[in-house]
């Protein structure tokens, strides 16, 4: 037991699948108990997980499971204005201080040392490959300039739903500033963003050969994908990335639930939804298969019915913890990549987004697939699809209001059937195509 902002975010922001309360009161004490402004992760007793060589007490950065984008997904799931105004300034100066104290002398993001960046003793970043060696000397990594942007443009989000301006404006010209550093870190000539080596002044060369979990980690790292996340790569480098992405739907990217999640959610933020549905359907069916074995023939681990630390593809390699939170970030994928339900990024309307991704070996007619009784801005969704042929049928029931508008992402808008005996809202939709659903009290 331990406290990790990182994979706690990742925890909070499933856990509220199904009680959002709960998830949002584990990040508030995340916040209310640090012992510091980086959040240190600490043990169970509170002492400190992770010290760097020079003394340093440090916790997981803006880029590791990606927790900023987890709190913004909270609260646009919930709404929650007083939690919202509980946690931002833990935020704030969780932000802050990795501008003081983890940015070089020309203003560039730097990890203090591997375990920060959660890739333990990767040679990317260290090359002695060592856990607690201070690291900052060596590379500026192009997922800590892209998450900083990402970070403070979301704090400025938030903090205008709070009405307050002057701090929106603050961190909306830092996000500004971190986006143009990450601008500088593409590669025109491979396509692709970067880490710069700080020792010769260029792109940070790859060995050639494995040197990491099988792989070469500087050639081949899923959060050089962030800036697509961020939303900071421009028309062109997304057409170009299109084609990269496809490199880590392999092991060992498709192992780890931290590096999964950055993948899939860098698909569904490009609007690749078919490369996110297939990629996130792939690891939910191999690690389900796993999970519900019926006896430990195969393997006497991980445990079945546990949420596993990784998702091997052979159950031989498995050498991690047999609970482990995120290994259930099998529900996110599930929810956001396959099934398609993704949050909608605004207050003013009471919105969601549908975009079914489900494999094409289920689309067969007559089936049907849904949740019930999904939380969702203090309502209860029933969602449901109905195959229908080469279509969908989308059916929605919430526990108070009514569909009122569904638009496809071109603003074109879709015919509605509401059925008054059901209360249910039905409308044709297309596989890996997105649409805006928006609810409106009766």
């Amino acid at each position: 037991p331990r406290v990790v902002l990182a994979e706690g975010s990742l925890d909070a922001v499933r856990f509220s699948y199904a009680a959002p309360a709960r998830a949002l009161g584990l990040l508030a004490t995340i916040f209310r108990d640090a012992p510091a402004a980086n959040i240190p992760c600490v043990f169970q007793g509170g002492e400190p997980n992770m010290v760097a060589k020079d003394g340093t007490i440090c916790g997981t950065s803006p880029a590791w499971c990606l927790p900023f984008h987890n709190i913004r997904l909270l609260y646009f799931r919930t709404l929650d204005r007083a939690w919202l105004r509980l946690v931002l300034p833990g935020l704030a100066a969780y932000l802050q201080y990795w501008l003081d104290k983890r940015t070089d002398d020309d203003g560039w993001a730097v990890y203090k040392c591997t375990w920060e960046a959660g890739e333990d003793c990767t040679p990317r970043l260290d090359p002695a490959g060592e856990g607690d060696e201070v690291v900052s000397r060596y590379v500026r990594p192009v997922e800590l300039q892209a998450t900083m942007s990402y970070s403070a443009r979301i704090l400025a989000e938030l903090a205008t739903e709070l009405g307050e301006d002057a701090t929106a404006t603050r961190w909306g010209q830092v996000a500004a500033d971190f986006a143009t550093r990450t601008s500088q870190l593409w590669d025109a000539e491979t396509g692709r963003f970067r880490d710069w080596d700080k020792r010769t002044g260029a792109f940070l060369k790859a060995p050639g050969q494995p040197t990491y979990w099988q792989t070469d980690p500087i050639r081949f790292s899923p959060l050089s994908l962030t800036p697509l996340v961020a939303g900071i790569a421009t028309a062109d480098q997304i057409d170009r990335l299109r084609s990269e992405i496809g490199y880590y739907d392999a092991a060992p990217w498709c192992y780890w639930p931290s590096w999964s999640y950055v993948i899939a959610e860098a698909a569904t933020t490009s609007g690749w939804h078919d490369v996110a549905g297939r990629f996130a359907a792939r690891v939910v069916d191999r690690v389900y298969r796993s999970n519900d074995r019926r006896n430990l023939a195969e393997s006497a681990r991980p445990t079945p019915g546990t949420s596993p630390e990784f998702w091997p593809l052979d159950l031989a390699e498995f050498n991690g913890s047999d609970g482990y939170g995120w290994g259930a970030t099998t529900t996110s994928l599930w929810v956001r990549q396959i099934f398609g339900f993704l949050d909608d990024f605004s207050s003013k309307d009471f919105a969601f987004w549908l975009t079914p991704n489900l494999p094409t070996d289920w689309l067969k007619v007559g089936r049907q697939f849904g949740m019930a009784r999904l939380p969702y801005r203090n309502n209860a969704l029933d969602i449901r699809y109905e195959v229908t042929g080469s279509s969908l049928e989308a059916v929605v029931h919430a526990d108070f209001g009514r569909v009122a508008l569904v638009s496809a992402s071109d603003g074109a808008e879709v015919e509605l059937r509401f059925d008054p005996r059901s209360s249910e809202t039905r409308f044709a939709t297309e596989p890996n195509q997105s649409v805006r659903v928006v609810l409106r009290e009766d």
